[in-house]
């Protein structure tokens, strides 16, 4: 049975509404920032919403630390490498990935990361992935 073939159905009443409770919370604690505005959010390939947990952890961490370009060498360079070092870490633990094997590359959205690729396989002669 569809939602709009039941004139004036309230949501509760249709099958499946009771599971997606976890969601309501998860939107209630996490998101309520779209909730304030009375916004709805559809382009997560576009970009993520950050959570309010995700939030005050970056908050806490800059407020924390001193964080520099990873790619110079003085210490808050250093700190910030160490910060990366353990993303690429994590990442290959979740994907139960080998580090001998697997590399974690961060690029700054799906486009460069694209590109990255197209670069690559362009030189190494297969264009037609390009």
């Amino acid at each position: 049975m569809r939602p709009d073939s039941i004139p004036h159905a309230s949501p509760t009443s249709l099958p499946g509404y009771a599971a997606t409770g976890r969601i309501d919370e998860l939107r209630a604690t996490e998101y309520r920032h779209l909730d304030a505005g009375g916004q709805v959010y559809l382009d997560y390939a576009g970009s993520g919403v950050a959570a309010q947990a995700q939030v005050r952890a970056h908050h806490d961490r800059l407020l924390a630390g001193l964080y520099s370009n990873p790619h110079s060498e003085n210490p808050t360079s250093a700190a910030a490498s160490s910060l990366v070092e353990s993303a690429r870490r994590a990442v290959l633990d979740f994907f139960r990935a080998d580090p001998a094997e697997y590399a974690v590359v961060f690029t700054p959205n799906a486009s460069g990361a694209c590109r990255l690729v197209g670069r690559r396989t362009t030189s190494a002669g297969l264009r037609r992935w390009c």
